[in-house]
């Protein structure tokens, strides 16, 4: 059975956290392994030695490494930390030593796909910086230009973040992808606009709504195009200019060059 995580919990102790991430699988895999850890827990901090195997005393060790190498003064067995900040701390611990735990990175892929299908961008800053992000009082421009918001991907694997320190209270932030970028065009009307159909050709117009479509619904071209329309404009959404979408079509092998009485596309 799949573990559900909530990555965008506000505080996780250090037990809830290990067993969510860096043991995620051994946890899922053997039914005793929360008594085995807790066991661990007790003798490593009075210098004896606990029931984990030598790979999991390993990743413990390294995991406590990092965090008292972040602060020294971080009490491991009574603060509590957001869970990005920990899923950040395992992310760490895996690219520097290697291993990594299907569980975790499961509950993972289908927390990040929930954001996804809802054409969401996930963002991370500090909690008074995330509360006016979701309240709509920063831009989608004010927000690039912030050092201390991090998209999800950057704040998981950046080598330093500011501010540094454990103890910043990092939130996870859901904005609408659109509102991210300064420069998203609507493109591909799904109700069909006459003055651009006649501007472009019927049959070329007609290639290039089931090209973006296609694209759109097979995330051909990741994040930058919107996996579904927007409601206010009934549109998808791309990231860049037009000239950018029909070179990004056709490197797709999805090119937009048909056109009865018009001459094909060429981006350049």
């Amino acid at each position: 059975m799949k573990l559900k995580i909530n990555f965008s919990a506000a505080q996780w102790s250090f037990r809830t956290a290990m067993l969510a991430t860096v043991f995620a699988d051994a946890k899922a895999q053997q039914s005793d392994f929360e008594n085995d850890f807790d066991d661990h827990v007790d003798k490593f901090f009075l210098g004896r030695a606990g029931r984990l195997s030598k790979e999991q005393c390993a990743y413990f060790e390294a995991v406590n490494r990092s965090l008292k190498l972040s602060d020294p003064s971080f009490d491991i067995q009574n603060e509590k930390l957001p869970a990005i900040v920990w899923l950040r701390l395992a992310f760490r611990v895996w690219l520097m030593h290697g291993g990594v735990s299907n569980e975790c990175l499961a509950s993972y892929e289908k927390w990040r796909a929930d954001a996804i299908r809802r054409n969401q961008l996930i963002l991370v800053a500090p909690k008074p910086l995330a509360l006016q992000i979701k309240g709509g009082q920063v831009s989608g421009a004010a927000i690039k230009m912030r050092p201390d918001c991090y998209t999800l991907d950057l704040f998981l694997i950046a080598k330093n973040i500011e501010p540094p320190g454990l103890r910043e209270p990092w939130r996870v932030v859901r904005v609408p992808f659109e509102n991210y970028s300064q420069e998203s065009e609507q493109v591909a009307p799904t109700v069909k606009s006459r003055a651009f159909q006649h501007a472009v050709g019927v049959a070329r117009y007609e290639q290039a709504e089931k090209a973006i479509r296609k694209a759109a619904q097979n995330r051909l071209l990741g994040r930058k195009l919107s996996m579904a329309v927007d409601k206010r404009t009934n549109k998808y959404l791309y990231e860049g200019r037009r000239e950018d979408l029909l070179a990004d079509l056709k490197a797709k092998k999805c090119p937009v060059t048909a056109g009865k009485g018009n001459p094909p596309f060429k981006p350049q």
